[in-house]
């Protein structure tokens, strides 16, 4: 029987690890995961970290061990080796499996763009076979040689052997990068944030990397997408069923805020045309690059967060009045303690752990250098605690457990600084599958080359041999053959002989018996020599910053580690990008402020409505009874929970090129009249005449040929050109996915004054408009910028004032855009936006469908969005549809799944679900009957979303959707998508009804 500690530290650990593993993967995971990849990623997290956790119960077991005087043959080292050997080997199976077969193919099953469960079977099997062709193929040609050159015996151990071969080169060689940075760049990381203010330029230059990275993802998408565009438009001559319906999937997938086909090509094979093939193809690539979008965009979440809060930070510093900090983005002042632990004890914090990890550090480059050929074991401290007289078992399992786990953690958080790891950021709630499990490949297939590398700095892990390796067996007397020669006969005569012979025995690791590389002589000189120096080769590398300046020398800047080389005019831009996110912030917060204010002052008390009745009554007009309008003090408290205002008016002459010209062809520059129309649509028209006779139509959309309309939240930044021979700089791009918007002006102040103007409607556009979904404009000129829509969820705008924005003032003209119409409080759109999305790509998806037809409406002298801060006596009018109209009955039978216990018939329940105009609810029943009681009910005026179920693959389930009522999310099932999208308009249409009435 062997050491107990090793059963009850295993009983522990491996209990442990797998509800561990567990909640690793549903904490990040997004919605929509596939069930198939919940069960892999466990199984591989589960196997990784179990290789790894083994070896400090192994070794702090065997060196114990080793104390024994035992000859011969030990029974308990034998048994505990045998235990841990048989541990290793079915994590290491588990390991080779998932982490190079499994995982793989899920990946790429998970982006294959086939449209047939066989089709995207039989394609991502390919598509990973192809990709470990070189793989496979070494590591046939090592068992060959290890086999031939009798190595070992043709069987399963050779087999293992061949594969540890060949992926502990493989994964040892990155391992030795990312130790190499890591090592030296982890401490000096803790440093830097321990000064505030040093932290915070780093986290700007790292957001002003991401803001770029982001930008070239979304140019990778609008390239596939617009790929996509142009092969629809090549389909049109094509009678095949199955290639039209596979085209329509394929658009349907796309994002919306890409519609321009300018830059695609169509997906035709070798003959030039379109299959099927080509399809999935094309819809693979679209795949990949959303989720590389979605990431991206992900990632640069967190680091937008901590910057605002450092910024923050460093506010309260410079201020020496201070004793709190102001967190702007919740509008809230800290405690003092607070302040205190930010700015004093946390950096003596960081200081702390800086120099604990360095010293660790430096400990483990001495650990290396142990680990070398011909040194010393004394070289290395760890070796000298691990084999200490006095240490203890459980004190060389702790010891180990530090040491290691420091190494595991910074050589993972190294994949992390890599520019192209966006792929595999880990986001909680939002992670997607790929990302994932590329993550956790990557520690899988690291875990035991990072334990090898490990275990050589205590030389434990086979490669090196010595008194060290053996335990304490005394002399004992032993059998030599001997010779002498015969003094008659000359003849040389053996015999045996009894001699004294060290009866020590040898006890390797657990780990090295089941690695067994100390077999193969080559692998003892390339990983007991080679390997180090390369190690420190990298570290010269890194510490002198010369890495990642070698590869910006050779446009490989996407592979920098870490702290990435930006341009001043790139970390300007990221700046500029955080302050402009910070606003959308902000205003989020109010806006989820003002919803709660107005949720916790609503009564059902019909004979004394809330004030959120009492609120919408009095903004369109109609009072409930008894309570016409709302009191002067709660319109100031609304308004001042709002704090919304329009941006000024902007419009005037400008010069637009026409896109042909940069072709070749074309006129170039014409004049037009520019204005900038609610809630922010740049529309170009020929003359002030034609902008003049489509007053109070549709922002997003012209019905004339000659309008070019841009929608701002889809202009990526606002670009001014260089200026050429000692001239101002007059011209300005508004850079979108697709070819930019070229203007120029008179003058430097106009075009300053047009940029600012520009930004300031784009982010109130990203906040508070909708988003029209029927895709991008058609310019007369150019074929298309911007989107256009004829969406019937918005059908008028407020004009603006047509003025010289080198001179823009605020005085009122009749059209609502005047001083008091600055003071407007858009509190309708606030209440129902609920869009957790603040990136300006996406917009603000329409939760109030229609509400902008008058909302938004101009003439009059409304002033304002919604008719907050208009003038008394003076009627706003409104050229959309009236939105009192009650909608269609709604009312039949849906599937409902069941919240909070345990179905064991399954989660799904037929519901017969009706609107009850009463009680302004959606009410459902297990029955049709009049008399039946309901099972439940939805106030549809506090419902936050009504959407199609998103699948998690980039499109929608139309026959799903969700009820989103702010503290429960109601998830229904409709016979199809036809009826799901019936459900879907009807009930927002019901909820708009409701709110926009006063009902």
């Amino acid at each position: 029987m062997g050491d107990q500690s090793i059963q009850i530290y295993c009983g522990i650990i491996l209990v442990a690890l797998f509800p561990l593993s567990v909640l690793i993967v549903l904490y990040y995971a997004e919605p929509g995961f596939p069930w198939h990849s919940y069960i892999t990623l466990v199984m591989g997290y589960y196997a990784a970290f179990g290789i790894m956790l083994m070896v400090p119960i192994d070794i702090g077991t065997v060196v114990i061990d080793r104390r024994s005087t035992t000859t011969g043959s030990d029974s308990a080292y034998n048994y505990d080796k045998d235990s841990l050997t048989t541990i290793y080997n079915v994590f290491f199976t588990m390991v080779l499996v998932l982490g190079s077969a499994v995982l793989g193919f899920q990946e790429y099953y998970n982006t294959d763009g086939y449209f047939t469960l066989g089709g995207r079977l039989f394609s991502a099997f390919k598509r990973m076979l192809f990709d470990t062709f070189v793989p496979l193929v070494a590591g046939l040609i090592i068992l060959g040689i290890l086999i031939g050159q009798k190595v070992v015996p043709a069987n399963v151990e050779a087999l293992k052997l061949a594969a540890v071969i060949v992926t502990n080169t493989m994964y040892e060689l990155g391992l030795m990068f990312l130790l190499g940075y890591s090592l030296v760049e982890y401490p000096r990381s803790l440093w830097h944030m321990s000064d505030v203010r040093v932290y915070l330029v780093r986290t700007q230059m790292k957001a002003a990397s991401e803001f770029k990275a982001i930008s070239e993802h979304q140019l990778s998408v609008s390239l596939v997408v617009a790929d996509v565009l142009k092969t629809k438009s090549a389909l049109v001559n094509y009678a095949d069923p199955s290639l039209i319906e596979a085209m329509d999937i394929l658009v349907s997938e796309c994002p919306p805020e890409f519609r321009s086909d300018r830059l695609g090509k169509p997906a035709t094979n070798k003959q030039g045309q379109v299959t099927i093939d080509t399809l999935a193809n094309l819809r693979t690539r679209l795949n990949v690059e959303k989720d590389l979008y979605k990431m991206s965009q992900e990632k640069v979440e967190g680091t937008k967060m901590l910057a605002y809060r450092l910024e923050d930070i460093v506010a309260a510093m410079d201020n020496p009045s201070a004793t709190v900090v102001h967190w702007s983005l919740i509008n809230k002042d800290s405690t003092e303690g607070e302040y205190k632990w930010e700015t004093v004890y946390k950096p003596v914090l960081y200081k702390i752990a800086a120099v604990f990890c360095a010293t660790l550090s430096i400990l483990s480059f001495l650990g290396v250098v142990c680990s070398m050929k011909g040194v010393s074991n004394g070289v290395s401290p760890y070796f000298l605690a691990v084999h200490d007289d006095a240490a203890t078992t459980a004190g060389i399992t702790i010891f180990i457990l530090i040491t290691f786990g420091y190494t595991v953690y910074i050589a993972t958080w190294a994949i992390f600084q890599i520019k192209t790891s966006a792929a595999a950021e880990l986001v909680p709630g939002r992670t997607t599958p790929e990302a994932l499990s590329f993550n956790v490949r990557m520690v899988a297939r690291l875990a035991a080359p990072l334990a090898f590398f490990y275990l050589g700095w205590i030389s434990e892990n086979g490669i090196r041999t010595g008194s060290s390796l053996y335990n304490d067996g005394p002399m004992v007397n032993g059998t030599m053959i001997a010779t002498t020669i015969d003094p008659l006969t000359n003849a040389t005569v053996t015999y045996n002989t009894t001699v004294l012979v060290s009866g020590a025995i040898n006890m390797p690791s657990g780990f090295s018996n089941f690695y067994a590389l100390q077999n193969i002589q080559a692998v003892q000189e390339i990983f007991g020599t080679v390997f180090p120096i390369i190690l420190y080769i990298v570290l010269g590398l890194f510490v002198f910053n010369i890495f990642n300046r070698l590869l910006v020398l050779l446009k490989l800047g996407n592979y920098q580690f870490g702290a990435e080389i930006v341009t001043e005019e790139v970390l300007r831009e990221g700046k500029r990008q955080l302050q402009r996110h910070r606003k959308g912030a902000e205003r989020k917060f109010r806006r989820g402020e003002l919803r709660n204010f107005i949720s916790n002052l609503t009564s059902d008390d019909t004979e004394n409505p809330g004030l959120f009745v009492r609120l919408f009554g009095s903004v369109f007009g109609r009072g409930a009874t008894g309570h016409q309008g709302l009191s002067a003090e709660a319109m100031k408290a609304a308004e001042e929970k709002a704090q919304v205002r329009e941006p000024a008016p902007l419009s005037g002459q400008v010069d637009k090129r026409a896109a042909g010209f940069a072709l070749g062809v074309g006129s170039g520059w014409r004049e037009h009249y520019a204005e900038v129309r609610s809630p922010g649509f740049l529309h170009f028209y020929k003359d002030r005449r034609a902008a003049e006779a489509t007053r109070g139509t549709d922002p997003s959309y012209s019905s004339d040929p000659n309008t070019t309309i841009v929608d701002l939240r889809l202009v990526n930044s606002f670009a001014v050109a260089a200026a050429k021979g000692g001239k101002d700089a007059l011209e300005m791009d508004l850079v979108t996915s697709d070819e930019p918007v070229k203007i120029r002006f008179k003058n430097a102040t106009e075009l300053q004054t047009w940029r600012q103007g520009l930004s300031d409607w784009k982010d109130f556009n990203s906040d508070f408009g909708n988003i029209y979904p029927n895709g991008l404009s058609q310019d007369a000129e150019s074929g298309g910028y911007g989107r256009a829509s004829q969406s019937s969820a918005a059908s008028a705008s407020a004009s603006s004032t047509a003025m010289n924005p080198a001179h823009r003032n605020h005085s009122g003209n009749g059209n609502g855009t005047g001083a008091n119409a600055k003071e407007a409080t858009d509190l309708s759109q606030i209440v129902v936006d609920q869009d957790e999305d603040e990136d300006d790509s996406k917009g603000v998806r329409p939760l109030m469908k229609g509400m902008m037809s008058s909302n938004f409406g101009g003439g009059g002298g409304g002033g304002g969005l919604f008719g907050f801060g208009k003038k008394k006596n003076q009627p706003t009018e409104s050229t959309g549809p009236a939105r009192d109209e009650k909608p269609f009955a709604l009312e039949g039978w849906l599937e409902k799944k069941g919240h909070g216990r345990v179905h064991l018939g399954g989660d799904w329940a037929k519901r017969y679900v009706r609107v009850d105009e009463a009680s302004h609810s959606l009410v459902y029943a297990k029955s049709s009957s009049a008399t039946e009681k309901p099972a439940g009910s939805i106030d549809l005026r506090m419902v936050q979303d009504i959407v199609a179920y998103d699948k998690g693959t980039g499109g929608a389930d139309y026959s799903r959707f969700n009820v989103d009522a702010g503290d429960k999310v109601y998830k229904f099932k409709a016979a199809n998508e036809v009826e799901g999208r019936r459900w879907i308009d009807g009930l927002n249409a019901w909820r708009d009804y409701f709110l926009l009435n006063g009902v």
